[in-house]
Protein backbone atom coordinates (compact mmCIF):
# COMPACT_ATOMS: atom_id res chain seq x y z
CA UNK A 1 0.00 0.00 0.00
CA UNK A 2 2.83 2.50 0.41
CA UNK A 3 4.45 2.02 -2.40
CA UNK A 4 1.33 2.65 -4.20
CA UNK A 5 1.16 5.36 -3.10
CA UNK A 6 4.56 6.94 -3.32
CA UNK A 7 3.59 5.97 -7.27
CA UNK A 8 1.15 7.73 -7.37
CA UNK A 9 2.24 10.93 -5.64
CA UNK A 10 5.63 10.44 -8.32
CA UNK A 11 2.70 10.59 -11.08
CA UNK A 12 0.89 13.34 -9.73
CA UNK A 13 4.14 15.36 -9.74
CA UNK A 14 5.61 14.34 -12.86
CA UNK A 15 1.98 15.50 -13.98
CA UNK A 16 2.08 18.76 -12.44
CA UNK A 17 5.63 19.87 -14.23
CA UNK A 18 5.34 22.40 -17.78
CA UNK A 19 7.30 21.91 -20.65
CA UNK A 20 6.73 25.82 -21.39
CA UNK A 21 10.07 27.82 -21.75
CA UNK A 22 8.45 30.88 -23.17
CA UNK A 23 4.66 32.34 -23.11
CA UNK A 24 4.22 36.29 -23.96
CA UNK A 25 1.71 38.49 -25.21
CA UNK A 26 2.36 41.63 -26.44
CA UNK A 27 -0.69 44.74 -27.35
CA UNK A 28 -1.32 45.62 -30.73
CA UNK A 29 -1.24 49.20 -31.38
CA UNK A 30 -4.46 51.10 -30.89
CA UNK A 31 -6.16 48.23 -31.86
CA UNK A 32 -5.62 48.17 -35.09
CA UNK A 33 -2.83 46.15 -36.98
CA UNK A 34 -1.00 47.51 -39.98
CA UNK A 35 0.50 45.46 -42.69
CA UNK A 36 4.25 47.58 -41.97
CA UNK A 37 3.65 46.72 -38.38
CA UNK A 38 5.68 43.83 -37.22
CA UNK A 39 5.39 42.27 -33.65
CA UNK A 40 8.79 41.25 -32.42
CA UNK A 41 9.66 38.41 -29.69
CA UNK A 42 13.34 38.07 -28.64
CA UNK A 43 13.43 34.40 -27.26
CA UNK A 44 16.31 33.45 -24.76
CA UNK A 45 16.18 29.80 -23.97
CA UNK A 46 18.41 27.63 -21.61
CA UNK A 47 18.41 24.28 -24.41
CA UNK A 48 20.44 24.40 -27.96
CA UNK A 49 19.73 21.05 -27.72
CA UNK A 50 15.83 19.46 -27.90
CA UNK A 51 13.43 20.94 -30.60
CA UNK A 52 10.47 23.10 -29.61
CA UNK A 53 7.19 23.63 -30.50
CA UNK A 54 5.45 27.28 -31.11
CA UNK A 55 2.08 28.03 -30.66
CA UNK A 56 0.51 31.41 -31.96
CA UNK A 57 -2.05 32.76 -30.29
CA UNK A 58 -4.23 35.77 -30.69
CA UNK A 59 -6.79 37.92 -28.25
CA UNK A 60 -9.99 39.67 -30.55
CA UNK A 61 -13.23 41.54 -30.14
CA UNK A 62 -16.32 41.52 -31.21
CA UNK A 63 -15.58 44.74 -34.19
CA UNK A 64 -13.31 42.18 -35.85
CA UNK A 65 -15.00 42.39 -39.28
CA UNK A 66 -13.85 39.00 -41.04
CA UNK A 67 -14.14 35.20 -40.68
CA UNK A 68 -10.88 34.52 -40.90
CA UNK A 69 -7.73 36.00 -40.02
CA UNK A 70 -4.14 35.45 -41.36
CA UNK A 71 -0.74 35.64 -39.41
CA UNK A 72 2.88 35.53 -40.45
CA UNK A 73 5.60 34.12 -38.52
CA UNK A 74 8.70 34.41 -39.55
CA UNK A 75 11.91 32.55 -37.53
CA UNK A 76 15.11 34.19 -37.34
CA UNK A 77 18.60 32.94 -35.12
CA UNK A 78 19.56 35.55 -32.87
CA UNK A 79 22.34 36.88 -35.37
CA UNK A 80 19.26 37.50 -38.09
CA UNK A 81 19.17 34.77 -39.91
CA UNK A 82 16.41 33.31 -41.68
CA UNK A 83 15.38 30.05 -40.26
CA UNK A 84 12.06 29.68 -41.16
CA UNK A 85 8.10 30.79 -42.20
CA UNK A 86 5.28 30.05 -41.94
CA UNK A 87 1.72 31.08 -42.90
CA UNK A 88 -1.83 30.57 -40.13
CA UNK A 89 -4.99 30.88 -40.60
CA UNK A 90 -7.65 31.39 -38.09
CA UNK A 91 -11.19 30.34 -38.49
CA UNK A 92 -12.82 33.18 -36.32
CA UNK A 93 -16.23 32.32 -37.00
CA UNK A 94 -18.72 29.05 -38.49
CA UNK A 95 -20.64 30.03 -42.12
CA UNK A 96 -23.33 30.92 -39.51
CA UNK A 97 -21.22 33.65 -37.54
CA UNK A 98 -20.61 31.46 -34.57
CA UNK A 99 -17.52 32.56 -32.71
CA UNK A 100 -15.16 30.04 -32.82
CA UNK A 101 -12.83 31.55 -30.07
CA UNK A 102 -12.86 30.62 -26.42
CA UNK A 103 -14.14 33.47 -23.96
CA UNK A 104 -17.15 35.67 -22.83
CA UNK A 105 -18.40 39.09 -23.48
CA UNK A 106 -16.24 41.43 -25.74
CA UNK A 107 -12.57 39.50 -25.89
CA UNK A 108 -11.95 35.81 -27.66
CA UNK A 109 -9.19 33.67 -27.76
CA UNK A 110 -7.63 31.62 -30.10
CA UNK A 111 -4.27 29.51 -30.84
CA UNK A 112 -2.48 27.82 -33.86
CA UNK A 113 -1.85 24.74 -33.85
CA UNK A 114 2.05 23.70 -32.93
CA UNK A 115 4.93 24.36 -35.14
CA UNK A 116 7.51 22.68 -34.59
CA UNK A 117 11.29 24.32 -34.08
CA UNK A 118 14.70 23.03 -34.79
CA UNK A 119 16.90 23.70 -32.38
CA UNK A 120 18.80 26.89 -32.04
CA UNK A 121 22.23 27.96 -31.62
CA UNK A 122 22.94 28.96 -28.33
CA UNK A 123 19.41 28.63 -27.43
CA UNK A 124 18.25 32.13 -29.01
CA UNK A 125 15.98 33.21 -31.67
CA UNK A 126 13.63 36.23 -32.97
CA UNK A 127 10.19 35.55 -33.88
CA UNK A 128 8.43 38.19 -35.59
CA UNK A 129 4.38 38.37 -36.24
CA UNK A 130 2.89 40.34 -38.79
CA UNK A 131 -0.61 40.60 -40.65
CA UNK A 132 -1.21 39.20 -43.98
CA UNK A 133 -4.59 39.89 -44.48
CA UNK A 134 -5.37 42.10 -47.98
CA UNK A 135 -6.81 44.89 -46.25
CA UNK A 136 -3.81 47.03 -44.81
CA UNK A 137 -5.13 48.10 -41.44
CA UNK A 138 -7.35 45.07 -39.43
CA UNK A 139 -9.16 46.27 -36.28
CA UNK A 140 -10.23 44.43 -33.79
CA UNK A 141 -7.22 42.50 -32.91
CA UNK A 142 -6.37 43.12 -29.52
CA UNK A 143 -3.09 41.31 -28.71
CA UNK A 144 -1.08 38.27 -30.34
CA UNK A 145 1.70 36.28 -28.06
CA UNK A 146 3.38 33.10 -28.32
CA UNK A 147 4.23 29.89 -26.15
CA UNK A 148 7.32 27.98 -27.03
CA UNK A 149 6.96 24.50 -25.30
CA UNK A 150 9.71 21.69 -25.03
CA UNK A 151 8.93 19.01 -27.20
Amino acid sequence: MRRLCYIVMLLLACACTTQTRYYQYRPVNDKAWHQSDTISFDVQLDDSIHSHQLEVGMRYTKQYPYQNFKIGVIVLSSDSQFLSTQNIVYQITDEAGNNLGSGQNSLYQLTSNPIILSPFAHGSCIILLNQRMNDSIISGIHDVGIKISRK
